[in-house]
């Protein structure tokens, strides 16, 4: 093993890759049985769930996280969601909350329209991805997430 990181080996590809016309970094193209879109790669709201029960849920955030010092991929263990998720409504379409209760325990916001199925195959552990779309889409959209906020949990304190 040479000792890197993930993070060493990500910090290296996106130093060596110019940025695009939008100031957005290139990552090589994905090879074999990769699951995760890349930054040009075609919109989808979420993967095809997943047959079997999976280990995690990753968040794609759009444009802004491929930016120099963004963070495109964001991961939660399933094995830390929080049973007390919910599905509401607002002005413009539809908000999940997600609770991850991990080490720094933190609530995932996704904002967007016709979000049900997405939300029931997280909860079942069966949606491998999420994404938020870089500009909004005709209501005819199918799916379509507006925004992922990822927001820390304060300490709860103690009694």
């Amino acid at each position: 093993m040479s000792g890197e990181t993930w993070d060493d080996v990500l910090e290296k590809t996106r130093r060596a890759a110019p940025p695009s016309s939008d100031g957005a970094v290139s990552l090589p193209a994905a090879e074999g049985n990769a699951l995760l879109p890349g930054y040009g790669d075609p919109y989808k709201a979420a993967a095809p769930p997943s047959n079997d029960s999976l280990t995690r849920l990753c968040c794609i955030m759009g444009k802004e996280g491929f930016q120099p010092g963004g963070k495109a991929y964001r991961f939660f263990q399933y094995v830390h969601l929080d049973s007390d998720t919910d599905l509401g409504f607002t002005k413009n379409g539809q908000a999940i909350t997600l609770r991850f209760a991990g080490m720094n325990p933190v609530l995932v916001v996704v904002r967007g329209r016709n979000l049900l199925r997405i939300c029931d195959y997280i909860h079942l552990h069966r949606m491998p991805w999420i994404r938020v779309a870089d500009r909004d889409f005709a209501e005819g959209q199918k799916e379509i997430i507006t925004a992922i906020e990822i927001i820390e949990v304060e300490g709860q304190g103690s009694a």
